[in-house]
Parts: C-alpha cells; sequence; structure tokens
C-alpha cells in the first residue's frame, strides 16, 4: 500500500527541548483552543483506545490500538501504543523511516534522544502545534503513525 504525504517547510520556530529524558519542549507556550482540537482529533480515531500513557509525561494521552487489530511492532512506541499527545500539544509518534528525515529537516520534529540507544530511529517528538494549519499537519502525521503501526508491509512516500 502506498501512502502519500506532502509535506510544508514549517514556519514557525523550532522550540527548546530536553535532550533527555523527559524529551519535552522547553520553551512552548500552546493554545488550549488548538490543545482541544488535536484531543477532539485523536478521540475521533477509529480503532483507537486513547488512555493515560504509561510512557510520558503526567497528564498524557497514549493512543493504542484496539486489541483485534494487527500490529506492526516496530511501529509501536511500546505495548499498542504508537504515538501520545502531551499536556503541551506535543506529541512522540513512530513514523516510517523514509519520513523521519523529511520531517526533521522541514521542521515539524526531531528524533528520539535515546534513538541511539535503543536503536528506534522510527520515534520522533512532534512539536506543539501553533495555528490551524499546523495542526492539519500534524494530524496527517498522527494518520500516517496509525497506518504504520497497523500494517506490517507498506510504501511511504513524500512528494514534497
Amino acid at each position: 500500500m502506498l501512502f502519500e504525504l506532502t509535506l510544508p517547510v514549517r514556519n514557525t520556530p523550532r522550540p527548546k527541548t530536553h535532550n533527555g529524558l523527559p524529551h519535552v519542549q522547553l520553551n512552548v507556550h500552546p493554545d488550549p483552543r488548538i490543545i482541544s482540537k488535536m484531543k477532539k482529533i485523536i478521540s475521533n480515531l477509529p480503532d483507537i483506545k486513547p488512555q493515560n500513557s504509561r510512557l510520558a509525561v503526567p497528564g498524557s494521552i497514549g493512543l493504542w490500538l484496539s486489541n483485534d487489530i494487527r500490529l506492526n511492532r516496530d511501529a509501536v512506541i511500546a505495548g499498542r501504543e504508537f504515538a501520545h499527545l502531551h499536556p503541551d500539544g506535543s506529541m512522540h509518534m513512530c513514523l516510517p523511516e523514509n519520513l523521519v528525515q523529511e520531517v526533521i529537516r522541514k521542521g515539524w520534529g526531531e528524533l528520539y534522544p535515546l534513538a541511539k540507544f535503543t536503536n528506534r530511529y522510527n520515534i520522533l517528538l512532534i512539536y506543539t502545534p501553533q495555528n490551524e494549519e499546523e495542526m492539519r499537519i500534524i494530524s496527517q502525521l498522527i494518520r500516517i503513525s496509525k497506518k504504520y503501526a497497523t500494517m506490517t508491509h507498506a510504501t511511504f512516500v513524500n512528494n514534497a
């Protein structure tokens, strides 16, 4: 299956982040309306059980795949959790490795700092959306992450 994404360059500045654990942003002041819309987006995804993340800062919402959905073990953070939404609107998510560098290069996120120790180069911190357009792009990334977590063989193409 082919999944296409046109990823523009993100126009807002990259936030400063903590380069250890917890891997969080340090200088972002999220818009509560955007965070509320992000929560609505994830709660409306089919076959997802939003619940407290066991792997993120307190208050984070884990996106867990239902037990009856086939799982790509290489595309989940742990258990059946493929992504989680932090209280500040940033997210950790698994993305196909051929999209990782594009997401980083275009300013949408950064690699999980423990990747070199865990050999997991597909886990990214996606920065907090600062406006409706960024939220739309990030909602596409969430859908790609979900699709990636449910497929064992897929090709992802970036048409940017």
